[in-house]
């Protein structure tokens, strides 16, 4: 029961921020005279931006991992403000891309485990990933 709860939150609130479809009812009575009728006006500019999000993140990207390890998410996920002071408290001197690739796969994932919500450097690009391509469906909505 609660996940039906929670699914129809969800899709109030996807309502709610303007996928746009609305429906006005103009009813005319018997008493006028003539048959009922309903005018319906859908506002498809929603639908048409989330389309437009699709189509753009469509194939393959490249993403900066500072953006998608972004200030939001880093302080969401761990008590660091962004990347840079999740890289600088860990005790491994990085000032390279190269010197980030060097840092031993094992060390790093016990790092990630001890100061984020992931168990291991995999699950948390995956999820920033999943958040990153989020942020960029419903831009706009």
């Amino acid at each position: 029961m609660a996940s039906l709860q929670s699914g129809a939150t969800l899709r109030d609130r996807w309502w709610h921020f303007g996928f746009g479809w609305g429906i006005t009812g103009d009813r005319q009575g018997p008493d006028q005279g003539e048959e009922s009728a309903m005018s319906v006006k859908i506002n498809r500019g929603g639908l048409d931006q989330l389309i437009k999000n699709a189509k753009e993140l469509d194939g393959k990207h490249q993403v900066k991992l500072v953006d998608l390890m972004n200030p939001a998410f880093i302080s969401t996920h761990s008590k660091f403000t962004d990347f840079d002071d999740l890289l600088a408290a860990s005790g491994f001197k990085v000032d390279s891309a190269e010197d980030f690739a060097a840092i031993p796969d094992d060390e790093w994932d016990v790092y990630i485990k001890a100061n984020t919500d992931f168990e291991n450097w995999l699950e948390m690009q995956n999820a920033a990933g999943a958040e990153y391509m989020k942020s960029k469906l419903f831009s706009g909505l």
